[in-house]
């Protein structure tokens, strides 16, 4: 039996930081049965041309930035909302708020909090931005304004 060498780039799809490592053959060796994607370098080389090993996670996220709204209702009844994009016909949660209470909610970007009627028709729509926000509902009950 023959020793065989294990490329430089087994070894490197062994490492934790390369975790997501697909097996690519040496140069030289033939492409995969199937006619399979071959990559255009080797991840080795790539590792060793830069001096180190590929950074592992970090940079942006990408993530959007939640709204961290404060609501404050200033109605002398309790408040129907919806948590959600379509009150009555959609999927989201239905909440209240009560007469001189406040409630934080988080939202992603573009999501809505809505105000609603008794028969669950949609009245007033706040629309959630990236960052921290205060409004209000004044004594009209029918409206969010900037507290």
């Amino acid at each position: 039996m023959r020793p065989t060498l294990l490329s430089i780039t087994a070894i490197a799809c062994a490492l934790p930081a390369y975790a997501g490592c697909l097996w690519m053959p040496a140069k030289g060796n033939s492409a995969p049965a199937g006619g399979g994607v071959q990559p255009t370098t080797n991840a080795a080389e790539e590792t060793e041309e830069s001096g180190g090993l590929a950074p592992t996670g970090g940079g942006e996220s990408g993530a959007p930035q939640l709204d961290s709204l404060t609501l404050h209702s200033d109605c002398a009844t309790t408040v129907k909302l919806f948590v959600g994009q379509k009150p009555k016909f959609g999927s989201g949660t239905s909440t209240s708020i009560s007469s001189n209470a406040t409630q934080s909610f988080s939202l992603q970007p573009g999501k809505s909090i809505w105000i609603v009627s008794a028969t669950d028709e949609g009245v007033a729509e706040y629309v959630g931005q990236a960052g921290a926000h205060r409004m209000k509902i004044p004594s009209s009950c029918k409206e969010f304004v900037a507290d």
